[in-house]
């Protein structure tokens, strides 16, 4: 998991116009408390989120956002039921826009951060990329779960369903029909 340098607390807002201008890096940490989508989307917040990010204007003179965010999270395994802990790390890749002209003219491989003024919830931006980052499907790796991964009849019940099935009857009077006639 990622471990910033710094254990400062990130604040909530943030002015990326003033931090890259100055070429700013923030490293720090998140409290669960502050994410509380995060914890919607999971059932418990196990650490608290790991931050590192660069602030700086590219060769377009575009404002930029580049880092990454980590975090220790628990969810319930969707095949045996029990707790299941995540490790979860996002890279953080974004260019600081401030209209809807700004983002159309945006080429296609930056995502763009919309701010609405001159200060952006960055918890927020944070959280949106740990959530997309979750499994589609929470599962324990094959072995770990307390319920067999494996779809249909084992081997042995195969062979026991055989000799059960409710068709094997109607099977010998077809036989011995077959054999009188």
């Amino acid at each position: 998991m990622l471990t910033p340098r710094h254990t400062n607390s990130v604040p909530r807002m943030l002015e990326p116009r003033k931090l890259a201008a100055q070429g700013k890096s923030i490293a720090g940490l998140i409290a669960p408390d502050n994410c509380l989508r995060l914890l919607d989307a999971v059932e418990r917040i196990r650490s608290p989120l790991s931050v590192e990010l660069l602030f700086y204007r590219d060769e377009q003179n575009r404002i930029r956002l580049e880092g990454k965010v980590g975090a220790e999270v628990s969810s319930v395994c969707q095949r045996c039921l029990e707790e299941l802990n995540i490790s979860l790390e996002a890279d953080i890749a974004r260019a600081v826009v401030f209209s809807d002209e700004e983002m159309r003219i945006l080429p296609r491989e930056l995502d763009p951060w919309m701010l609405q003024g001159e200060a952006g919830d960055i918890i927020a931006l944070l959280e949106d990329e740990l959530i997309v980052s979750l499994p589609i499907v929470s599962c324990h790796p094959e072995g770990e779960c307390g319920f067999p991964s494996q779809f249909g009849p084992a081997k042995d019940d195969a062979v026991s369903e055989k000799q059960d099935n409710p068709f094997n009857i109607l099977e010998q009077l077809k036989e011995r029909t077959s054999e009188t006639n």
